[in-house]
């Protein structure tokens, strides 16, 4: 497996940690971790949707999967938004949770198994290669930013 899909898939797995984490106590939510939940999985479509989607959306047999995926992060975006607008009850945030935590398990899922494959079938190592300078120095510039702050 390229790098490139190696530093998507760690960033899966860490969601994957930090959502067992959170949804773990439902009757208390951390409202700091929904919070890093929330950005990291901004940032992380983001740089999907800046530097990974638009190169395979340029391939006839990829541009279907450019095009489902970045309306799930549609999806996914909307449900973030209601989760940092702070107007939820607990009920309303814990289903939204709940949503987003199975959203992201569908669109990574599909993701690992069936489009990175893929993707690795019609873009040779080079041009695999760049995506990932461009998606690692992405999260490099967002991590200095955060720290920043």
């Amino acid at each position: 497996m390229h790098a490139a899909f190696k530093l998507l898939i760690q960033e899966h797995k860490e969601a994957k940690k930090d959502f067992a984490i959170l949804l773990e106590n439902k009757d208390e939510f951390d409202t700091k971790l929904i919070d890093k939940i929330c950005n990291e999985l901004t940032r992380h479509m983001d740089m999907e949707e800046r530097y990974l989607y638009p190169v395979i959306a340029k391939k006839k047999a990829l541009k279907e999967e450019a095009e489902e995926a970045t309306l799930e992060h549609d999806a996914a975006r909307k449900l973030i938004k209601e989760l940092q607008g702070g107007k939820l009850d607990h009920v309303e945030r814990k289903v939204k949770l709940e949503m987003l935590q199975l959203d992201i398990e569908h669109h990574v899922e599909e993701e690992e198994t069936e489009v990175f494959p893929k993707i690795e079938e019609h873009f040779s190592k080079e041009q695999l290669d760049a995506i990932h300078d461009d998606m690692k120095s992405f999260k490099e510039q967002a991590q200095l930013t955060i720290s920043k702050r």
